[in-house]
């Protein structure tokens, strides 16, 4: 890291700022889903996902890289988060309460997957962090460049992989409009 005047303590803040959206696209997702059409705003969040990974690799400050892989990626998901349960309850609204336990559980088998891909193509030998840093009464270990350089090409994996999941979900999720109650 090249950037002698960042302290992680400030990171708290770039954290805060980026959590915002997330909170006001959780709020008004279904909203707007309402006005532009779910599909659209499903198809709108999973690319923003995916861009807002891409658009980070490329960005070299971490308080920016922080803003747009926390910021703009996790807005899309919370974005489309919403709508799609919206969307597959409006399918199933005798049985929402089963529908939500399979969505919350293969969410988070996904999300245990992809950790798994990531630590593979990053640290597939699963190193310790050698570069030891302090601030305060703080002490990190960071990872050297032979697995900090792996981190760029398996996020651009990710993103991919993300985007090809989620697009064509998005292309293919509809919103049963016969429903009145959803």
């Amino acid at each position: 890291m090249n950037q002698p005047e960042f302290k992680f303590s400030s990171l708290t803040a770039a954290i805060f700022l980026s959590i915002l959206p997330i909170l006001i696209g959780i709020i008004f997702s279904v909203l707007l889903a309402m006005k532009i059409g779910y599909k659209r705003l499903i198809f709108i969040a999973s690319t923003m996902y995916s861009v807002g990974i891409l658009i980070s690799i490329i960005i070299n400050n971490f308080l920016f890289f922080c803003i747009f892989y926390i910021g703009v990626s996790t807005s899309g998901y919370a974005i489309g988060a919403m709508p799609i349960y919206v969307c597959i309850w409006s399918h199933f609204i005798n049985e929402k309460g089963k529908v939500t336990g399979v969505l919350i559980f293969f969410q988070g088998i996904g999300t245990l997957v992809f950790s798994l891909i990531a630590l593979a193509l990053i640290n597939p030998e699963n190193k310790e962090g050698t570069i030891k840093y302090s601030e305060g009464s703080q002490e990190l270990n960071f990872f050297d460049e032979e697995i900090a350089s792996r981190v760029r090409i398996s996020l651009i994996i990710l993103a991919l992989i993300y985007g090809i999941f989620n697009i064509s979900g998005s292309l293919l999720i509809s919103h049963n409009t016969e429903n009145p109650m959803v």
